[in-house]
């Protein structure tokens, strides 16, 4: 039977105890109220019906994310990356539900909040991250509940991007990287385009595994999880010449946020100075200079270069990453007036 304890003038605390099952406790303003819900714990016990959900009725899902950030992001490749998309997340209401009332309509209406500041693509890869939080807790931390999350249709995903560095944005963002004071930031760029490295790759890249006589550089952390080794190019490694050598340590000492912040006032600078140079000499400005640019873009125009030069497709694959051809199909976009000339 379970006691019940009058706590102060307007409170009752019920409590459970039953061999073989954790000791429940809870208060109320009135005793019926207590009587009552001890009795269904109890009935819900005799039928083997019972789950213990206290920790879906405690836990919110900021408290589901932020301990997912600190048990599981931090082993990541993308910890980086996921964090931030963790903390915009923190951000909106739903994460003040608590996990017993989280619903697929939370998750729905979660999600078109979502698709009117972001594109399908990015939403998805949030929720996936709600998604795999939620599945954990379930499986590691306790939480007795079904996830929502796979009651919800994902978003339309985005078009694959097609954008390459088009006529003199690369001048103009060549001489805009001059400003920024950091001595690393130019050449990894630089680097992007020649070897279509991935921004993680190049930051974690290791003096240690460059060689310069054999103009190679061996990746051991790359996103599929496969060491590869990449061949440098005359310019790449007139670039790296040019870096402070150490025997050990990194190429780019930066950190990721200050990298991508370097680029994104890059690129701004480089728009800048493309108006003022249309304004000086009187000619139209386009209106699409620069316009969508990102880091990433340079992986994209180095591999599409790749096969410019003539590579074939295990070659550009071998110095890329990629596992299939539909994979680097997505990376890869050749101007049409190229392939015009090779057919005469």
């Amino acid at each position: 039977m379970a006691s019940i304890l009058k706590r102060g003038e307007y409170s009752y605390q019920a409590t459970i105890r039953r061999r073989g099952f954790p000791s429940k406790t809870r208060t109320f303003d009135t005793k019926p109220d207590a009587v009552k819900w001890a009795r269904m714990i109890e009935r819900e016990m005799d039928r083997g019906a019972w789950n213990d959900n206290h920790l879906a009725e405690s836990m919110s899902l900021a408290d589901v994310l932020v301990r997912y950030s600190k048990e599981v992001t931090p082993a990541k490749k993308s910890a980086d990356i996921e964090m931030i998309k963790i903390s915009a997340l923190l951000r909106d209401p739903i994460c003040s539900l608590k996990m017993s009332a989280l619903s697929a309509p939370d998750i729905a209406a979660w999600r078109d909040r979502r698709l009117k500041n972001v594109k399908g693509s990015s939403a998805n890869r949030e929720m996936a991250i709600i998604t795999h939080a939620i599945e954990i807790g379930r499986k590691e931390w306790g939480l007795r509940i079904d996830n929502p999350c796979k009651l919800v249709r994902r978003a339309p995903a985005s078009a694959p991007r097609t954008r390459r560095i088009v006529g003199d944005e690369e001048s103009y963002l060549m001489e805009a990287l001059n400003f920024v004071k950091s001595p690393y930031v130019k050449p990894m760029v630089i680097l992007a385009i020649e070897t279509a490295m991935r921004r993680s790759e190049l930051l974690s890249l290791q003096w240690q595994n460059v060689n310069l006589e054999k103009r190679t550089a061996l990746l051991h952390d790359t996103k599929n999880g496969s060491a590869r080794v990449v061949p440098l190019s005359s310019r790449a490694i007139a670039l790296l010449e040019k870096l402070p050598q150490e025997t050990e340590g990194r190429v780019f000492p930066l950190t990721m946020d200050a990298f991508k912040k370097a680029f994104v006032r890059s690129s701004t600078r480089a728009k800048n100075l493309y108006k003022a140079d249309c304004q000086k000499n009187g000619a139209a400005i386009d209106s699409k200079f620069m316009v969508g640019l990102r880091f990433h873009d340079m992986r994209h125009e180095g591999a599409s270069r790749l096969f410019e030069l003539g590579l074939n497709v295990m070659e550009v694959a071998s110095i890329t990453g990629h596992k299939t051809l539909q994979m680097l199909q997505r990376y890869t976009h050749l101007r049409a007036e190229d392939l015009a000339k090779k057919l005469g």
